[in-house]
C-alpha cells in the first residue's frame, strides 16, 4: 500500500483506507470470538491494536490525548501526521455507547475529520442491539449529533456527524463487533 504514504491523500481517501483496515481487523476478532468473547474492553482493544498495525500505521492504546483515548491511529507523512481516535466499549446498551461518543469527542482537538466508536457485543443478537443503537441515536441526537445516522459501508456500522466544541463537524463511525455466539 505505497499509496497510503502519499501526503496528497485527502482525508476522505485516508478514511476509506483506514476504515477498510478497521473492518478487516474487526472481522478477525469476530473469527476468533470463541477465544475473545470473555475478555474485557482493554484486552479486546489491545488485540485489535495488534491486528490493525501495519509498517506505515502506528496504533497506540490508552495514549494521553486530552485523557486516555482507547486507540490513537496515526499515519506519518513527510511533513505531517494525520490521526484518528477511537473509543471502545463493551456493549451495555445504547446510552452507555452514546456516553462514549461524548468521551471520544472530548479527546479530539477538532483537527480530526473522523473518529471511531467500537462496540464489543458479547451477547447474542448484535443485529437487534445495533438497530436499538440507531433508534436511540436518531431519537436523542446525543453529543451534539447533527442529524440521523446513516448506514455505514459494512454490516453493523453507522455513521453520524457531531458538532465538536471547536465548531467543526466530525464524522463518527460506529462499529459493532459480534463476539456473542
Amino acid at each position: 500500500m505505497a499509496e497510503v504514504t502519499n501526503p496528497n491523500l485527502t482525508d476522505s481517501e485516508l478514511d476509506t483506507i483506514l476504515e477498510s483496515l478497521l473492518d478487516e481487523s474487526i472481522r478477525k476478532l469476530e473469527d476468533n470470538a470463541n477465544l475473545y468473547a470473555a475478555l474485557n474492553e482493554e484486552q479486546l482493544t489491545g488485540i485489535l491494536k495488534f491486528i490493525l498495525e501495519r509498517d506505515w500505521l502506528r496504533v497506540d492504546c490508552e495514549t494521553n490525548v486530552n485523557g486516555h483515548v482507547d486507540l490513537r491511529i496515526e499515519v506519518d507523512f513527510a511533513l505531517s501526521t494525520r490521526r484518528r481516535l477511537a473509543e471502545a466499549k463493551c456493549w451495555d446498551g445504547p446510552k452507555y455507547h452514546a456516553d462514549g461518543i461524548a468521551q471520544l469527542l472530548g479527546y479530539m482537538t477538532g483537527r480530526e475529520s473522523s473518529g471511531y466508536m467500537i462496540g464489543y457485543v458479547q451477547k447474542p443478537n448484535i443485529a437487534e442491539k445495533w438497530k436499538d443503537l440507531q433508534l436511540y441515536l436518531d431519537d436523542k441526537l446525543p453529543a451534539d449529533q447533527e442529524a440521523i445516522c446513516q448506514c455505514g459501508t459494512s454490516t453493523w456500522t453507522l455513521e453520524a456527524r457531531h458538532r465538536h466544541s471547536s465548531g467543526v463537524s466530525i464524522r463518527i463511525v460506529h462499529y459493532g463487533v459480534n463476539l456473542g455466539r
